[in-house]
């Protein structure tokens, strides 16, 4: 199975597993259409971006369902892409949890991903 990894990516989460942009192709075409890249990428649209403005970001849109594009589109934040074909499952898992006496220890969990 392909896997994509984002790193630093704002995409909407709505549509992140979209199968539009599940693939390297998809993904590229999306960020070089800017109505694609305004419907995927999370504050492509917006003028002043804050944490507010950014969590709450929906895709706009007219009375008809049709996408309104925004002047201000590109503002993409995607530092790096990686793509891999073949990716191993991780099957453990470890956490450190602090006890009752604030003094840290480590936890194991064994999990199948």
């Amino acid at each position: 199975m392909s896997i994509l990894l984002f790193t630093g990516t704002e995409l909407r989460a709505s549509l992140l597993h979209d199968k539009s942009i599940s693939t390297p192709e998809g993904l590229k075409a999306a960020l070089e259409d800017p109505y694609l890249r305004q419907h995927y990428v999370k504050d492509a649209d917006l003028q002043t971006a804050t944490m507010d403005s950014i969590y709450n970001a929906e895709v706009k849109v007219d009375t008809h369902g049709n996408l309104v594009l925004s002047p201000v589109v590109g503002r993409r934040r995607i530092d790096v892409v990686l793509y891999r074909n073949d990716c191993p499952v991780v099957r453990l898992q470890t956490f450190s949890t602090q006890n009752e006496n604030g003094i840290m220890q480590p936890a194991s969990n064994q999990n199948s991903m």
